[in-house]
């Protein structure tokens, strides 16, 4: 496995990767939810919107006591359903890390740091996956045959479901007490105490999906050869993380900008883990996003016409904030305008219908 190059600050180059396990105020080892603390959102872009499709972008995340796992997927955007991918991509890859450390292959202890930790991940995502091809093609899987020696692998049947609903990309973390690590298998966008990593694009927009293994090379194919590592990391050095699909790019893009039919400013990414306000409500992500691609709608007086201002994210934009908790400033000291505060926590708010009746209750006897 190739790990991409990255210079390292000086407090990551000083830090050792082998140290004690952080300590809780009574002396036990820390859990790291106790560390961390996780916000997340996701909103479908302006064209998938215009074009009748679903969001086609995912995002788990989890915690175990050996450690804690994050990923955001995107789904190939000409696949008829690779949002169905992309959701079973995230928990999968997610689920599949943190087992693969409570009870590593051949009861060996899991190393993150060590380039095989990462080849057998993928290894079990492909198997993973193309038991469930062949499944969803209408055979029947066999638990103990790897994938390229199934008997219906390479059928029509079972290569339209792996085109249809199977590709998607992989941008995820995984933070242990000692160690740290961003990986991915296609493109997205990674941050890491401030300094942001873009991965892709890719010739030809097309990226090395994880389900590409399943299928027979063919020419011109980019095949997913190697897991990509992007930053490894003491975590101890680590106070905020934020994984992103390559929607996050566009949003990034758009910070200067005001908000369609708004006064204030869309807002550097860096807001999504500097804010407290997206940790204490776990819905704020999505409503910030849905107010940044929202359609607005001014008039224009002199000519007398409605004139509509569309949303600001054309992709489908999907990201998982991460901060150490106290680490951050609190929101009085970055607080945004009162009313962009009210204007947020008033949009796409999730309304449960209520039952009425025009009956006129019976009186008490």
């Amino acid at each position: 496995m190739k790990a991409k190059p990255e210079p390292e600050s000086e407090s990551a180059q000083s830090a050792s990767i082998e140290q004690e396990k952080p300590q809780s105020s009574n002396g036990q080892p820390a859990n790291l939810a106790s560390l961390f603390e996780v916000a997340s959102g996701s909103v479908m872009g302006r064209h998938h919107r215009l074009n009748g499709k679903n969001n086609q972008d995912a995002s788990y995340y989890a915690t175990n006591d050996a450690a804690m796992a994050a990923v955001v997927c995107d789904g190939c955007g000409s696949c008829q359903h690779s949002e169905v991918g992309a959701k079973l991509g995230a928990k999968l890859v997610v689920n599949t890390l943190l087992q693969m450390l409570v009870c590593p292959p051949g009861g060996k202890v899991a190393d993150p740091t060590n380039n095989f930790f990462w080849q057998l991940l993928k290894q079990n995502l492909v198997e993973q996956l193309g038991r469930v091809a062949i499944a969803l093609a209408g055979f029947c899987p066999q638990p103990d045959t790897r994938f390229a020696n199934h008997p219906q692998a390479y059928l029509p049947e079972v290569k339209q479901v792996i085109t249809d609903y199977l590709l998607f990309t992989v941008v995820g973390a995984l933070i242990t007490p000692q160690i740290t690590v961003l990986f991915s298998i296609g493109d997205g966008l990674v941050c890491l105490n401030e300094q942001t990593i873009r991965i892709g694009p890719f010739p030809g927009n097309a990226p090395p999906y994880i389900a590409y293994a399943l299928l027979k090379p063919k020419h011109g194919m980019v095949l997913p050869s190697d897991l990509s590592i992007h930053a490894q990391r003491s975590t101890s050095v680590v106070n905020s993380i934020l994984l992103g699909t390559d929607g996050v790019d566009d949003l990034i893009a758009m910070a200067g900008q005001k908000l369609p039919d708004k006064h204030e400013l869309v807002g550097p990414v860096s807001q999504f883990w500097q804010s407290d306000r997206y940790f204490y409500n776990p819905d704020l992500v999505r409503r910030k996003l849905w107010l940044i691609n929202q359609e607005g709608v001014k008039p224009n007086w002199s000519s007398r016409r409605l004139h509509k201002q569309p949303g600001l994210l054309p992709d489908d934009t999907t990201l998982i904030a991460i901060r150490r908790i106290g680490t951050m400033q609190s929101d009085r000291n970055l607080a945004a305008t009162e009313e962009e505060l009210t204007t947020i926590q008033s949009v796409a708010p999730r309304k449960i219908p209520q039952k009425t009746s025009s009956k006129t209750p019976k009186k008490m006897k």
